[in-house]
């Protein structure tokens, strides 16, 4: 039978816009929660949509403390329900419709009674044929506002429940903004004697809020005052009033307000009883760290994130939601984790996401989002992905629309976080996609799988910008995704390719199989017998003819690995190469940052980007090099700024040995620093230095290379162990600066190893054996040079292990290593060039890295192009007041 006592008023606001509609319904009930009825349900009949069905999502306007309402799910019918339990005054939903695009569908909806038989005879039917009507979109912005207040006040009466002052003082603040935006004098005079009160723990104020939320719930004495009766508030807080006037579309429905989507749930209707126990002057909470919560929602209800144990519908579309603040339950993050400390005040963080092909898809344009810090590490929204959200989402929250695959199973995005262009963290997003939203456990994670520290400081005394960040991992089905972000001058570029994993292995093969044959002339690995081509001094027409080699063998490994950018912002991949290629022009630090187990390890310092013919008949090297080479001026050579006529008049039949990136910038690939502490920006040498490590000591230039060690810097100590158990009590021992090893080593059942003392009869040092040694350096974190000599099979892939455990077990700040095999004269004089730019004159490792390259190129060597920086570039050796004076 009918239910007595119950009138029903539709109020339908048919707003058909893009793909979806409001339709606001008003249920009013004269019935008490102890009456014995068993209350209604509102039906939605959906006319069957030719491809899918359509979602609504249903939006409460009622606070949880005075709330008798409850949804249902989709009956076997194909009717949608939502159950409405009476109560006095009177109950109010906001539903949102999306229908698929171009394809017509009816909506008939109409209350009934839990058998079935209709409460009130009016129906409401409506159509996508609909037109908007302005009157009822002004009616829909008051309602969106009232709904947001109501959210707010009810998470401000949480958080003073729980004695969360952090939490409270955020709800408190977007609730007044709000309040004085719309004109709600219940509210604003409830809140307004305490706008200047720090203690907003009070048990009064719990109180008022709970009036107030009855006030905006049942209209006592309330409502919507027109300006020229509002309770003025500060002049200060009006300046802040949060803008709500812009109708939202999809993807810009209806948000909270700063602050307001944090993970506090609504409290229960016996809460504001319990509140008035809350005692006077309770003490504040500690402020919470702040970390990066991520996360998704629905487009029509972005106000709820999802739990991370419900799956996403396949073919739909959401919001990946990113912020920096307080630890929120509901974000999906597995481990939860703060950027780095070292991070300077209001600095701008760059949130960028990249998709798997196949998998969760972008939306061209929308990609990229920015953060300011705020004081105590949380964060403020710069840029939305789209600027239409700015109006309607909170303002600490960033927002990237995003849409699930058509099929089934597990589906991932990359989101990584920069700081002036260097990647600080990366995180793997993973989702379950099923045809029918359901629990199940982990359904939604982030897990990050990279993360640095901030180079700032480090960054203050160069006058070399960070130029950009690239990011190589494979996707474990055959392709490999290269993500560059890069400064553009004027804008932030952000691009993917993917590249086949059989395309990437054989150029990396054959740019290394380069560096072997200008090292001792063959491309094979190096074996006894073969003899270095640059143990003397060689005929400048060798040089001239192994950077010609090497040139032609790093254009084709850039074109690879450049050639299809611009998929991420719906461009051409020709048009974003040549603008990344014009970005990174001029020298800059480059970081390629190396996720654990990386498959490959790109020869970046062998990349080469100039304009070059590989199969012109007869190719020759820059006239300016070769006028600098004669005037014995390389190190100022315009080549490695930038500068020569080759870059400013290419021409496609000259190599210029600035066209290597080894010899232009700054590189830096560092690894993960995993579960370790952050990396620091310098290394503190105020007490002098220490040097420490191990030295094979039949290597004819052993005791030459160690004086030349100790005459690199006034002060520095120097301890190189002749054995291996020597070896492993320095390590032990000594807090170094600096871990060098002047070694032999190689890979044995495919463990890397590094042999010290003499012969060939002492034990090996492998990475377990450093391990067990219980090597960790947590005062310095000093740089490990392993300079290892006619190594055997030591590739940088099979090397990773080492560098792995250095940096995320032994704390080392970063290792420098070798692509190829090295021999003792090669490693001797780029090491001693190198530790002297790093050591004595301070410069950051990238630079003295490239620095000691050009120097051995200016003595007709081009082999300082095999070492490798598996470190942070930025990060600088200061060994006096002054220079730490200066940083700070």
């Amino acid at each position: 039978m009918p239910l007595a006592g119950i009138e029903v008023e539709y109020d339908p606001i048919v707003l058909p816009l893009d793909e979806g509609l409001y339709l606001g319904v008003t249920v009013r009930s004269t019935l008490h929660s102890g009456s014995t009825a068993e209350g209604g349900y509102l039906w939605f009949d959906f006319a069957r949509p030719r491809t899918a069905e359509p979602r609504i999502l249903i939006r409460r306007q009622i606070p949880t403390i005075a709330s008798h309402w409850e949804p249902l799910a989709r009956r076997d019918d194909g009717y949608y329900l939502m159950r409405v339990l009476p109560r006095a005054g009177r109950e109010s939903t906001l539903v949102w419709i999306t229908p698929r695009p171009d394809d017509p569908t009816d909506l008939r909806c109409q209350l009934v009674g839990p058998e079935g038989s209709p409460i009130a005879n009016r129906t409401v039917t409506w159509s996508t044929a609909g037109k908007p009507d302005p009157a009822a979109r002004q009616r829909l912005r008051a309602w969106v506002a009232r709904t947001q207040l109501v959210d707010l006040l009810g998470e401000l009466v949480s958080a003073l429940s729980r004695r969360d002052g952090s939490g409270a003082r955020q709800k408190f603040r977007a609730a007044r903004q709000l309040a004085y935006r719309i004109g709600h004098r219940g509210v604003l005079a409830a809140l307004q004697r305490y706008l200047r009160q720090p203690d907003i723990e009070h048990a009064s104020l719990a109180l008022d809020v709970a009036r107030g939320l009855d006030d905006v719930v049942f209209g006592r004495g309330g409502g919507y005052a027109p300006p020229s009766v509002q309770t003025a508030p500060p002049e200060s807080y009006a300046q802040e009033a949060t803008h709500v006037d812009a109708f939202p579309a999809r993807f810009e429905q209806p948000m909270p307000q700063a602050g307001s989507g944090r993970g506090a749930r609504p409290v229960p209707a016996s809460v504001p009883g319990a509140m008035a126990q809350i005692p006077s002057g309770a003490a504040p909470t500690a402020e919470p760290e702040a970390v990066v919560n991520t996360g998704f929602a629905d487009p029509a209800a972005s106000w709820e994130p999802f739990e991370p144990d419900q799956t996403l519908c396949t073919g739909q579309d959401y919001l990946f939601w990113l912020e920096i603040d307080a630890a929120d339950q509901r974000s999906i993050e597995r481990t939860p984790m703060a950027l780095p400390a070292e991070l300077p005040a209001q600095a701008t963080v760059t949130v960028a996401l990249f998709d798997f092909p196949g998998e969760v898809e972008l939306r061209s344009g929308a990609s990229v989002g920015q953060l300011r810090l705020r004081p105590r590490g949380a964060a403020e929204v710069l840029r939305q992905p789209l600027p239409v959200l700015v109006d309607h989402w909170p303002g600490t929250r960033l927002a990237f629309p995003v849409r699930m695959p058509a099929r089934s199973g597990t589906a991932r995005l990359r989101c990584n976080l920069y700081f002036n262009q260097v990647l600080v963290q990366s995180r793997l997003v993973q989702v379950m996609v099923t045809q029918r939203t359901r629990r199940m456990p982990d359904a939604l994670r982030s897990v990050v799988d990279f993360r640095i520290a901030d180079p700032a400081t480090s960054l203050a005394d160069t006058t070399i910008a960070h130029a950009a960040s690239l990011h190589l991992e494979g996707d474990g089905r055959g392709t490999h995704e290269l993500r560059v972000v890069a400064d553009g001058g004027t804008e932030l570029l952000c691009a993917g390719a993917t590249i086949r994993d059989g395309q990437l292995a054989t150029q990396i093969k054959l740019a290394r199989s380069a560096l072997q044959r200008v090292a001792w002339g063959t491309d094979t690995p190096w074996r006894e017998g073969l003899v270095y081509r640059y143990a003397t001094p060689a005929p400048y027409a060798q040089l001239t003819s192994d950077l010609i080699n090497l040139a032609v063998n790093g254009f084709r490994l850039h074109h690879l690995l450049l050639r299809g950018l611009g998929q991420t912002r719906g461009t051409s991949a020709f048009d974003m190469a040549c603008t990344l290629g014009k970005a990174l022009r001029r020298p800059g630090y480059v970081q390629f940052a190396l996720r654990d187990g990386a498959q490959h390890v790109l020869p970046a310092a062998l990349l080469y980007d100039l304009p070059l013919d590989t199969q012109a008949p007869r190719i020759q090297v820059c006239a300016d090099f070769e006028a600098a080479m004669r005037a014995g001026q390389v190190l100022g050579a315009p080549c490695f700024g930038g500068t020569c006529r080759q870059v400013d008049d290419p021409d496609d039949t000259v190599v210029c040995p600035g066209g290597f990136w080894g010899y232009r910038h700054a590189l830096g690939l560092p690894v993960s620093v995993g579960p370790a502490a952050g990396l620091p920006s310098h290394l503190d040498g105020r007490d002098g230095g220490w040097l420490t490590g191990g030295v094979y000591c039949d290597f004819q230039l052993v005791d030459e290379h160690r004086t030349a060690l100790l005459h690199l810097l006034p002060g520095l100590r120097i301890e190189l162990a002749e054995n291996r158990r020597q070896t492993f009590d320095a390590l032990r021992e000594i807090q170094p600066h600096v871990v060098y090893f002047y070694c032999h080593g190689g890979v044995e059942r495919a463990v890397p190893y590094l042999r010290v003392g003499r012969g060939t009869t002492e034990p090996v040092i492998t990475p377990d054996n450093l391990f067990h040694k219980g090597i960790r350096w947590a005062e310095h974190r000093p740089l490990v040079f392993l300079n290892g000599c006619r190594t055997t099979d030591l590739s940088p892939e099979s090397a990773i292990e080492f560098v792995s455990f250095f940096v995320q077990d032994a704390w080392a700040c970063g290792v420098i290593g070798t692509e190829i095999t090295v021999f003792e004269s090669l490693a001797a004089e780029f090491a001693e060039e190198c530790l002297r730019g790093f050591l004595a004159h301070g410069l950051p490792i990238g630079l003295a890295v490239r620095q000691a390259r050009i120097a051995l190129l200016a003595r007709g060597n081009p082999l300082g192009l095999a070492y490798v920086p598996f470190v942070a570039p930025a990060i600088q050796f200061r060994r006096n007041h002054k220079e730490f004076d200066r940083a700070a």
